[in-house]
């Protein structure tokens, strides 16, 4: 298993859970702000986050930053969404930025 990143950046957000509409799951939650990968060809998910200003630069990215009060938006929104939710999505592309799930060849 490879090296494991510390996370040293902290993020509050007003909401966890999001509606989508993707194939896989009805709502979804995102608990971390960027990506360690660096890889050579910025990816949807920075694009998009840089396009509505949520980071200015790539450098700034790859640099993740998690959701310190993640437990306490689930506590106020899962009561909330509990009758309208099939599936609540959290995706594996997180664990893979961070380091903690890898591919296999």
């Amino acid at each position: 298993m490879g090296e494991i990143m510390k996370v040293t950046k902290f993020i509050r957000r007003k909401s966890m859970i999001y509606k989508t509409g993707v194939e896989y799951g009805d709502y979804t939650m995102n608990h971390v702000l960027g990506c360690s990968h660096g890889c050579n060809y910025p990816c949807y998910a920075f694009l998009q986050k840089k396009r509505f200003g949520e980071v200015t630069s790539y450098e700034e990215w790859c640099e993740p930053a998690l959701v310190e009060n993640t437990l306490e938006l689930l506590d106020a929104e899962i009561p909330r969404f509990k009758d309208k939710m099939t599936l609540l999505y959290v995706s594996r592309l997180i664990l893979l930025c961070l380091g903690i799930l890898k591919f296999s060849k």
